[in-house]
């Protein structure tokens, strides 16, 4: 037995009356083994309580077996995205070690998980599932991260000059389809509540295809508000848009703005949808709460997640280039709720 209780595989294979080669092979699964030694090296490993140690075999082979996901968990989406990840990467052995990240607003976007990803450096993850914020600061930092050949993989947004291989929402799509919906129901006066196009490639995408399809569509008015965050007055302006320019219609960025404005809208006497169909994106579980329901897109974030994990992982371990500029775009799912009527003519 070796010093301090501790089991080895040396302890293994000597109860097995077997080589370490032998072990290694048995429990790597890698090389052949016939059925009557690794019924020893189990019988073995199970009476002496082995476990192998992880760390140990991936440090030999120049790897840690961690993969470093700085996303924030704060919302229900990207709880599974991350679950998402977990599901795919851990088939493969990985661990992720995670950086709990805040939400990403204007005030903070500079210095968000910069932190975290350089700490996970430090601990040498062998890749990187990141969700990255826009800016010049954020992007000079991320191309220094590419320059240490660390694999890395943008989920939910994208980068605006580098090349980062992405699994994300189809958002120009999605936009385009909300558009398309109000359009088909006779509205013709329309209001889009984007998110911060500085911080979010999602905000910028869904707002370019939502503003294109309706500006294309004849006798039609376009209204938005642009940059806004939950501190600002937006909702004010928004009551003050449906009732001066008589707005029939309202996309939302998100789920959890639309929420919001639910709730003002009764505070004003506005009913949704008889006065005002409202539209929102991300199919959280708040767009189950709201009355009526929200109609809204569901991002399938366990699937954009679970892409994403498959994705790093052919970085880490595969040498076909064409990974390294892979695009995944989930086209999101259109859930009819009651939030949405149609105009009669």
């Amino acid at each position: 037995m070796s010093k301090k209780g501790k089991i080895t595989a040396k302890d293994v294979a000597e109860m097995a009356g077997v080589s370490m080669m032998a072990v290694s092979r048995v429990l790597s699964g890698k090389g052949y083994s016939s059925k009557e030694l690794s019924a020893k090296v189990h019988k073995a490993v199970t009476a002496l309580g082995y476990v192998p140690n992880a760390l140990a075999r991936g440090m030999m082979a120049g790897k840690t077996m961690m993969v470093g996901v700085p996303v924030s968990v704060s919302s229900p989406f990207y709880s599974d995205v991350v679950q998402g990840i977990y599901a795919s990467l851990s088939e493969f052995d990985y661990l992720l070690t995670l950086g709990w990240a805040r939400e990403i607003t204007p005030k903070n976007s500079d210095q968000s998980d910069l932190r975290y990803i350089q700490r996970m450096l430090e601990h040498r993850v062998d890749g990187l599932i990141i969700r990255p914020t826009l800016g010049p600061k954020n992007e000079k930092y991320y191309q220094e991260v590419k320059k240490r050949d660390i694999p890395m993989v943008c989920v939910d947004r994208d980068f605006d000059k580098i090349a980062c291989p992405f699994v994300g929402s189809d958002d120009l799509w999605g936009g385009e389809e909300a558009a398309r919906i109000l359009l088909e129901r006779g509205h013709r006066k329309v209001l889009h509540v984007a998110g911060v196009q500085a911080v979010s490639s999602t905000a910028v995408l869904r707002r370019k295809g939502f503003k294109g399809a309706i500006e294309a569509s004849a006798d039609t008015r376009y209204y938005e508000i642009v940059g806004r965050n939950l501190e600002t007055d937006w909702m004010d302006q928004v009551v003050e848009l449906v009732k001066k320019k008589k707005i029939t219609a309202v996309f939302l960025y998100n789920d959890h703005l639309a929420s919001m404005l639910f709730s003002e809208f009764e505070k004003q006497n506005i009913s949704i949808p008889d006065d005002v169909s409202i539209i929102g994106f991300g199919g959280l579980p708040v767009a189950e709460w709201t009355r009526p329901k929200l109609s809204t897109f569901n991002q399938k974030p366990k699937i954009i997640g679970k892409e994403a994990g498959l994705l790093l992982h052919a970085l880490m371990n595969e040498k076909d280039e064409s990974f390294s500029s892979k695009r995944i775009l989930i086209r999101p799912e259109w859930v009819e709720a009651g939030s949405v009527s149609s105009i009669k003519s």
